[in-house]
């Protein structure tokens, strides 16, 4: 692999850390995270096809409503082949 695309990975993983759940499976992810994504107070846990997100419930909502119309939904639909 070209150093340049294992650098760019590098600075990728940077953002990622380990996270153990605590003793009631909760996970607490870093205030400088929280804060980065504006998470704080509601988040949006949002599960699909074996990746997880977080999102900040008013940035989701925001995004959501982008395709709630006809038009949108139907050019999303097509580009996943359905």
């Amino acid at each position: 692999m070209p150093s340049s695309k294992l650098r760019a990975l590098r600075v990728f993983f940077f953002f990622f850390f380990k996270c153990e759940p605590d003793k009631q499976f909760r996970f607490l992810l870093p205030e400088s995270f929280r804060r980065y994504a504006g998470i704080d107070p509601e988040v949006i846990f949002l599960g699909q096809a074996g990746v997880a997100e977080l999102w900040a419930a008013e940035r989701y909502e925001a995004e959501e409503a982008k395709y709630l119309n006809p038009e949108n939904l139907a050019a999303v639909m097509e580009e996943l082949g359905v």
